[in-house]
């Protein structure tokens, strides 16, 4: 694990980008609204992940309204005792920090102690992590630390072969919030519209931030639908698709303005 301290290959500049100011942050997630069939809706946010070397490539060369926020997936970009992969510091989007869950779909061979490891040394340049619901106590200290620095902290769910019954997703959403995670994000396999009909009653059922989307052939379809219901953080690629459903997250993000979801 001492590896992981020395910078990657990656960071090509060995600078980190600066973290936006978490009440800028907040505002944009919570204040930023559009009126939709006379309801209030908030603004939905694309995220575009960084995974690969191609996608940190098109990252780079990103126009600044390209895509809202960038989520770099540590676990996708090297595997212990690799060196940690640090942001370069020409990374202009804020930062979501990811170190995914082998078990909901982290790459490597990421122990738990890696992964402590990797958020701790790369929190001061993160906007915004995403830990598992799974692992929410196992990262206790990290989600303390993310506290003091005023990094707000999104609970995960993932399930790449189904979606799981409507009492059991509201049942970890209420988990995650009542252990004071700052949103929730579902990930989960759509096989039929009814899949989508459950995702989609999430967002009239909890006023409280949600990122919702679906995987598989009803994928992209799921993902304008939600956003445009109330999904706060809509996640696409950069480089290639990791998984079946996504949409490349700058044509994600023209689709939603296009539709008039975003200005």
């Amino acid at each position: 694990m001492k590896d992981l301290a020395r910078p990657s290959t990656l960071d090509r500049h060995h600078t980190c980008p600066p973290r936006i100011a978490q009440s800028a942050f907040t505002n944009f997630m919570t204040h930023s609204r559009f009126i939709l069939q006379d309801q209030q809706v908030e603004v939905p946010l694309v995220v575009g992940t960084i995974h690969q070397p191609q996608a940190l490539e098109e990252a780079l060369g990103l126009a600044n309204d390209a895509v809202d926020l960038l989520e770099w997936r540590v676990d996708a970009l090297a595997t212990p005792p690799e060196p940690l992969p640090t942001p370069p510091g020409t990374l202009s989007p804020p930062l979501l920090l990811t170190v995914r869950h082998p078990a909901e779909g982290g790459l490597g061979n990421w122990t738990l102690a890696d992964r402590r490891l990797a958020y701790e040394r790369l929190l001061p340049v993160a906007s915004l992590l995403d830990i598992e619901i799974r692992s929410w106590r196992a990262m206790t200290e990290i989600r303390r630390e993310a506290e003091k620095l005023q990094v707000p902290v999104v609970a995960s769910y993932h399930d790449f072969e189904k979606t799981p019954p409507r009492p059991f997703l509201r049942r970890k959403i209420r988990q995650a919030f009542d252990a004071g995670a700052d949103g929730v994000k579902i990930a989960c396999k759509l096989n039929d519209r009814d899949d989508l009909h459950r995702l989609a009653s999430l967002l009239s059922w909890q006023t409280r931030p949600l990122a919702l989307m679906g995987m598989g052939a009803l994928g992209q379809a799921s993902r304008l639908v939600l956003a445009a219901l109330g999904s706060r953080l809509n996640y696409g690629y950069l480089g290639q698709a990791q998984v079946s459903g996504q949409w490349h997250a700058p044509l994600f993000k023209e689709r939603l303005r296009e539709i008039g979801l975003i200005e």
